[in-house]
C-alpha cells in the first residue's frame, strides 16, 4: 500500500500528462482522410477477417502506454510503501515535531539487538530524512521543551534521547505540544510519536487533557494543519523479569544487629517458572555470597509474587544507615545487553536503609460491639491473641491521641469519615507513608458532608429482588439453583498484577468475583470534580477573550465556574490543597472574577478578563495534578468503584465501597479479605510511617530536591546520572542519602493492542490520526522495515509495460504473408 509521496506535486500536477497518447493518436487520425480507391477497398476486403483484432491491439498498445507515462510520474513522485506514515498530508510537511517516549518499558527489546527506543529512533530518522525541506524539532518527555534539529545524523551527538527510568505522561507532553505549535507554528505540520503504547504513560482515562490535546491540534483557528503519525512499538515482551524493593532496615540491635532485612518484590511477564540469580551490594561492595541464603541468591519466580523477605548479615564495619542495590544477574553485557532478559532497565532496584523499628501493628478504628469491627481485626490478625507476628488492636475514635497512629503499619476504619484534628492526625499519618483503608459506616451511622483526602461517602444503595424489595442480607442474594448467578451487585474485574488483590505468587487468581454484594455506598472524588470545573471556567475565559466586549451571561457562568472549583478544592485537606494556597487562589483568582459586574462597560469588562487571564492559567496547572482522581483497584459490573486508591505523600489511601457484614456482602466469608487485609500490612510495613528506608526512596521522574541544596551520585547505571532522568542513589551535600528507583507504573505491562486503535485514535478527537503497529514476539524479524521509496517498482513496471507494447506493434507471421502475396500479385 502507498501511504505517502516524497514529491507529491508531481503526482498533483503530472498526473494529466499520462493522456498524451491518447492525444496523439486522435491527432494521428486526424492526418488521414477517407477516400474510396479501388486497389485499397479490395485490400480491405482480403484483410476483413483480422479488423476486428486489430482494433483490440490498438487500444492495448494505447493503454499500454499511458500505463507506461503513469508509471513514469508515479516514480518521478517518489512513493513510500511499508511505512508507518499515513496518507493524510496533502505535500511535504513544514514541520515535524518528534516526540520519543523514552519511559523504561521502552527499552525492552525490539529486534535482534536493539531496544524499542533505539529502534524507534532510527525508524525516525529515517522518515525525516524523507522531508529534506522540513523544519525538524525534538521534544524532551523530561524537559518538555521542544529544541531544533539542525541535522539529523547523528541525533544522538545533539539531544539526550537515551533510556531514562523515568514514566511520560502523554497526554501532558502532547498538550505541550500543541501549546508550542500554536504559538510558534504555521503550515502543515506532523507530528511524529514513538511510543511502547502503556497505558499507564498514555492515560485514557484523563479526558480532560486529552480533550485538550485534541483542541490544541485541531481547528481552524489556529494557524498550522497538524497531521499525527503514531509508531506503535508493541512487540510482547515474552521474557523480561523486574524487581523492586520495597523496604530495608537493619536488624534489632537487641538480638540481630548485623543483619540487613529487606523486602523484595518480582514481576515477570511469563507464566512460566523463572530461576534468577541475584547479586547483593552495600555501600559499594558486594555482599559475599556466604553471608547469604542459597535460597536467596537463586530466587524461583512465576507471574507477579507476593514481597519476599530477605535477610542476611551484612559485612563487617557496615554502618547503621547507608545504601545498596538488589540486581538480577550480574550487570549488563555490552555486547548483549539483552543476555539476562528483554529489558536490562528493570533489573536493579536501589534502596536505601536504616535502624529497624518495632514489628508493625494494625489498627481498627470503629464502634467496638459491631460485627464489622471484629470482622476487619480477625481478617488483620487471623491468629488471634499470638502465633504470628501480626497484631490487631481495637480503638474507639475518641480514645486516639496525638500519636495514636505512630506504631501502625496499617489502619483501618469503619466508621464516619473523621474530621478536625484526627483527620488531619491521619492525613499526616498517611503522607508520612502509613496504609488506611476506610470502610462505610453501617446504614444507622451515616453522616453526610464530610470527606478525606478529597474522597466523600455517598449514599448508600441497596440491590433487591424480583419485587422490588432490598434484600436483607448477602445470604438472600445466594441462588436457588447451582446454574444460576447471584443476585446483588457482581464484581466485574481487578487488578491482579498490582495491589491487595494481585495474583498469588504462583500466578493463581484470588477469588474476588465470589463476592456477594447487597450493599455499597457511592464514592464521590472532589479532586476530579475540581478539575472539572476549572476546565469549565478555562473554556469560558477562551470564549471571553474571543469577544471585543466579554458577554455578561459568559460571565457568570466563569464566576460560577470558578467557585464551584474553590469548593471542591476546599474537602481536598490542608495536605494536598495548603490553607495558603487556598487563600492565595481565592485572592488571585475567584474574587478578582467575582468583581467583574456584567454592567461595566466593555472595555472595563475586557481589560479585566486580560488582567486575570496570567492568573488563571496559572492556576489551572496546579489544578490539572488532580485530573487522574482515584484509581480503581477492583469495580463492580457497572463500572463503579468496589476498592479505589489514591495516593497521599508517600502513603496510601483505600476506600472499600462495602463492608464485612452480613447485611452488605460477603466480604467477611471469602479467604481473599485475609489476604487483602495482609497485603495491606505488608505494604504498611514496608512505606509504614517512620520508615527510614521508604522516607529516602523516591520516584525517579517526580523528586523533587529542595531549594538550594546539591545533590551528586554515588550509585547508578549511568557514569554522568542527573536525578531528573536516572535512578540511583544520591546524596546532598549535608550527607543525606536518597534511593531513586523507576514508577511503579513501569512494571504494569498493560499495552494498548491494535484492536484498540479506534481508542488511541479516538484520543486525538478530529485530528488526522495513523497508527502503525508493529506486532510479534520480541527478537523477530521486522515486519516492516519502511518507510522505503519504491520508486524502482515503477521503473520496472514502466519497462515491462513497454516491452509488452513492443510484442503487440509487430506485425503478426500472417499479416506479412498476406503482404507477401499481395505484392506477387501485382508484380503479375
Amino acid at each position: 500500500m502507498l501511504d505517502q509521496f516524497i514529491n507529491l506535486n508531481v503526482l498533483k500536477y503530472g498526473w494529466p500528462l499520462a493522456l498524451l497518447p491518447v492525444l496523439i493518436h486522435l491527432f494521428n487520425r486526424l492526418r488521414h482522410r477517407r477516400i474510396d480507391w479501388a486497389a485499397m477497398m479490395f485490400l480491405r476486403i482480403a484483410s476483413r477477417k483480422s479488423t476486428r483484432f486489430n482494433k483490440i491491439r490498438q487500444y492495448l498498445v494505447l493503454a499500454l502506454r499511458v500505463l507506461a507515462v503513469l508509471a513514469l510520474i508515479l516514480a518521478l513522485s517518489r512513493p513510500l510503501a511499508g511505512t508507518w506514515l499515513g496518507g493524510m498530508m496533502t505535500g511535504d510537511p513544514e514541520t515535524i515535531l518528534i516526540v520519543l517516549d523514552r519511559s523504561v518499558s521502552m527499552d525492552s527489546k525490539d529486534g535482534s539487538s536493539l531496544s524499542k527506543r533505539e529502534a524507534a529512533l532510527a525508524r525516525i530518522s529515517d522518515t525525516a530524512n524523507k522531508f529534506p525541506g522540513a523544519e525538524i524539532w525534538y521534544l524532551d518527555s523530561v524537559v518538555g521543551t521542544p529544541e531544533r534539529v539542525d541535522r539529523l545524523e547523528p541525533l544522538e551527538s545533539q539531544f539526550d534521547f537515551n533510556a531514562t527510568d523515568t514514566a511520560v505522561n502523554m497526554p501532558r507532553l502532547l498538550e505541550q505540544a500543541s501549546d508550542w505549535l500554536g504559538k510558534n507554528r504555521s503550515g502543515d505540520c506532523m507530528v511524529f510519536i514513538a511510543s511502547d503504547m502503556q497505558e499507564d504513560n498514555w492515560r485514557p482515562e484523563a479526558s480532560g487533557r486529552w480533550a485538550k490535546v485534541a483542541e490544541g491540534l485541531s481547528g481552524d483557528e489556529h494557524p498550522f494543519k497538524a497531521s499525527v503519525q503514531v509508531l506503535a512499538k508493541t512487540r510482547a515482551v515474552t521474557n523480561n523479569v523486574s524487581l523492586r524493593v520495597l523496604e530495608a532496615r537493619r536488624g534489632d540491635p537487641r538480638t540481630a544487629p548485623e543483619e540487613l532485612n529487606l523486602v523484595v518484590q518480582f514481576h515477570t511477564s511469563s507464566k512460566a517458572e523463572k530461576t534468577l540469580n541475584l547479586l547483593y551490594h552495600l555501600n559499594g561492595t558486594n555482599v559475599p555470597p556466604s553471608n547469604i541464603a542459597v535460597k536467596h541468591q537463586r530466587v524461583k519466580v512465576k507471574g507477579s509474587t507476593l514481597p519476599i523477605n530477605v535477610s542476611f548479615k551484612a559485612p563487617t564495619g557496615t554502618p547503621e544507615i547507608g545504601w545498596g542495590f538488589v540486581q538480577i544477574g550480574l550487570g549488563t553485557d555490552a555486547e548483549d545487553p539483552f543476555a539476562v532478559d528483554d529489558n536490562p532497565r528493570d533489573n536493579r532496584a536501589y534502596f536505601v536503609y536504616g535502624p529497624s523499628p518495632e514489628l508493625a501493628q494494625s489498627a481498627i478504628i470503629g464502634p467496638g460491639p459491631e460485627a464489622a469491627t471484629d470482622n476487619i481485626r480477625r481478617a488483620a490478625d487471623p491468629f488471634y491473641d499470638g502465633g504470628t507476628n501480626r497484631l490487631a488492636h481495637v480503638l474507639a475514635p475518641g480514645d486516639l491521641n496525638a500519636t495514636a497512629f505512630a506504631k501502625y503499619a496499617t489502619v483501618a476504619w469503619q466508621d464516619p469519615l473523621p474530621e478536625g484534628p484526627v483527620s488531619e492526625q491521619l492525613m499526616r499519618y498517611v503522607s508520612e507513608g502509613g496504609v488506611l483503608i476506610f470502610f462505610p459506616p453501617s446504614e444507622t451511622n451515616q453522616v453526610s458532608g464530610r470527606s478525606f483526602a478529597g474522597m466523600e461517602w455517598q449514599a448508600v444503595q441497596a440491590a433487591t429482588n424480583g419485587a422490588g424489595q432490598a434484600l436483607a442480607n448477602w445470604r438472600a442474594a445466594r441462588p436457588a439453583n447451582d446454574d444460576e448467578q447471584p443476585g446483588g451487585y457482581r464484581v466485574a474485574g481487578w487488578r491482579e498484577r498490582e495491589g491487595p488483590l494481585a495474583n498469588s505468587q504462583n500466578n493463581l487468581t484470588l477469588p474476588v468475583r465470589d463476592l456477594i454484594t447487597v450493599r455499597r455506598n457511592m464514592l464521590r472524588d472532589h479532586g476530579v470534580e475540581a478539575f472539572n470545573a476549572m476546565e469549565l471556567a478555562w473554556e469560558k475565559a477562551e470564549a471571553l477573550r474571543a469577544q471585543e466586549t466579554p458577554d455578561g451571561a459568559l460571565i457568570r457562568e466563569m464566576q460560577k465556574a470558578l467557585e464551584t472549583t474553590a469548593e471542591h478544592l476546599s474537602r481536598l485537606g490542608s495536605t494536598l490543597w495548603p490553607g495558603t494556597r487556598a487563600t492565595d487562589f481565592k485572592a488571585q483568582l475567584v474574587d478578582p472574577v467575582k468583581s467583574l459586574d456584567a454592567t461595566q462597560p466593555g472595555e472595563a469588562r475586557r481589560e479585566l478578563v486580560d488582567e486575570i487571564w496570567p492568573f488563571l492559567e496559572r492556576w489551572r496547572g496546579q489544578v490539572d495534578v488532580f485530573e487522574g482522581g482515584h484509581y480503581v483497584m477492583a469495580r463492580f459490573s457497572d463500572d463503579r468503584p468496589l476498592l479505589a486508591r489514591k495516593l497521599v505523600g508517600r502513603g496510601q489511601v483505600y476506600f472499600c465501597a462495602t463492608r464485612p457484614d452480613e447485611a452488605w456482602s460477603s466480604l467477611h466469608e471469602q479467604w481473599f479479605f485475609v489476604v487483602m487485609m495482609d497485603r495491606l500490612i505488608r505494604t504498611g510495613e514496608a512505606l509504614g510511617a517512620g520508615s527510614y528506608s521508604v522516607s529516602h526512596t523516591r520516584v525517579c521522574g517526580t523528586f523533587e530536591p529542595p531549594e538550594n541544596s546539591t545533590w551528586k551520585v554515588v550509585s547508578s547505571e549511568v557514569e554522568t546520572a542527573d536525578y531528573r532522568r536516572n535512578a540511583g542513589v544520591y546524596q546532598s551535600e549535608m550527607g543525606e542519602f536518597i534511593a531513586l528507583n523507576r514508577p511503579m507504573t513501569e512494571d504494569d505491562w498493560q499495552f494498548f493492542a491494535e484492536e484498540q486503535e479506534d481508542l488511541v485514535q479516538g484520543l486525538f478527537g478530529g485530528v488526522p490520526v495513523h497508527v502503525h503497529w508493529e506486532t510479534g514476539a520480541a527478537g523477530e524479524a521486522s515486519a516492516t522495515d519502511g518507510p522505503k521509496e519504491v520508486w524502482d517498482w515503477f521503473l520496472i513496471i514502466m519497462a515491462v509495460v513497454l516491452l509488452g507494447e513492443a510484442l503487440l506493434v509487430i506485425p503478426r507471421s500472417s499479416d506479412e504473408a498476406v503482404a507477401g502475396r499481395r505484392t506477387a500479385a501485382a508484380a503479375t
